[in-house]
């Protein structure tokens, strides 16, 4: 855990010299260049007269680093094709994922998610952002549009299918998705991917 990098960064983004900070916390310039360094060990009450001086939550210092905010940027993110239908799967969510995955799907007129009764363990949550779908789970089924969001439990057979004249986009967050991601050592390019919501 980098304490003090994380520590320097939240000064500098505030415009404080080193020399601010130890004014205002009564430390040395010096000691408070080698915790930034990671070359001391400050105590929870110092690191907590930092955060503070700095107006970040000293939780957010001591913050494991898998636990941290991550970046997908638009044109990094792993994109599979599934099926003769030709189904577009955008992964949204970082990799290796955690307790939820997010999912930008878009399916062709007429494509499916899936079979009709696929399942598998977690919840979904799904908004279509463009075109007409309809959602089927058991033996309900219902139409959305645009602007349309609908929540299932992953357990009961289900599937999305693109009823209208143009491709449907959905976003899709997912729940317990660790079976979902392709592991660690493997390309996103030469991956089957599953089908939406599986």
């Amino acid at each position: 855990m980098q304490i003090g990098q994380r520590l320097r960064d939240a000064r500098q983004q505030r415009g404080m010299t080193i020399q601010e900070l130890a004014r205002i916390t009564d430390l040395s310039k010096g000691f408070l260049s080698q915790i930034e360094n990671d070359k001391a060990s400050p105590s929870l009450d110092t690191l907590e007269r930092i955060a503070q001086a700095v107006d970040v939550p000293l939780a957010y210092i001591l913050l494991p680093e898998e636990r941290r905010m991550r970046v997908v940027r638009a044109a990094d993110r792993p994109t599979y094709r599934y099926g003769a239908a030709g189904l577009s799967i955008e992964v949204l969510s970082p990799l290796p994922q955690r307790g939820i995955a997010m999912q930008l799907v878009e399916l062709p007129r007429g494509a499916a998610s899936g079979d009709a009764d696929h399942y598998h363990p977690g919840e979904e949550c799904h908004v279509v952002l463009d075109g007409t779908v309809r959602a089927e789970q058991g033996d309900e089924a219902v139409i959305l549009h645009a602007g349309d969001a609908f929540y299932w439990d992953g357990s009961i057979p289900h599937r999305v299918v693109n009823v209208g004249e143009e491709p449907a986009r959905l976003m899709i967050a997912l729940a317990a998705p660790a079976h979902f991601a392709p592991s660690a050592d493997e390309t996103t390019d030469d991956l089957p991917a599953p089908p939406a919501g599986e």
